[in-house]
């Protein structure tokens, strides 16, 4: 017989069995670079799961913080301005009043309004009869007017 075809088959077999080798090798390390890549995952799902519940606790208090802001700014309510004490009748009861003679504080007592509002009211309408006077002289609509300004008068200052 002849060794060559006893060593042939042999070697076909020697190459079937390295190739598989290789092929299990392979299989092997993918199979444990797989696992280690799955822990590693794990892990840092581990780590994602243990921020957003960080993060939803966060957002928790913040919400309660927000209702809380929320309720106490519909719990404050402007305060009313405080009204005023001089109304129409009064102011022209005091102007009246201050035109007869009487003195600020005598004008306060009567109305039962503050002497600082009383002499406030008397000044700013010294300050305005001083500023506009009225003149009689000057009439409010000309009798031939060709523009506006002989209908209204010279201008104020």
């Amino acid at each position: 017989m002849r060794p060559e075809l006893i060593l042939q088959p042999l070697f076909y077999y020697l190459m079937l069995a390295a190739g598989m080798g290789v092929c299990l090798y392979l299989f092997l390390a993918t199979k444990r670079q797989l696992h280690a890549v799955s822990l590693a995952s794990g892990r840092q799902m581990e780590q994602l799961s243990a921020t957003v519940t960080s993060l939803e606790q966060q957002l928790a208090a913040m919400d309660s913080k927000l209702k809380e802001a929320q309720e106490g700014l519909s719990l404050m309510v402007a305060p009313k301005p405080t009204p005023s004490g001089l109304n129409l009748n009064r102011r022209s009861q005091a102007l009246r009043m201050a035109r007869r003679g009487d003195r600020a504080d005598q004008i306060a007592a009567a109305l039962q309004i503050p002497h600082t509002e009383v002499a406030l009211l008397l000044k700013v309408h010294r300050v305005m009869a001083e500023t506009i006077p009225l003149k009689a002289e000057t009439p409010i609509i000309a009798p031939a007017a060709n523009n506006m300004a002989d209908v209204v008068g010279p201008p104020r200052r």
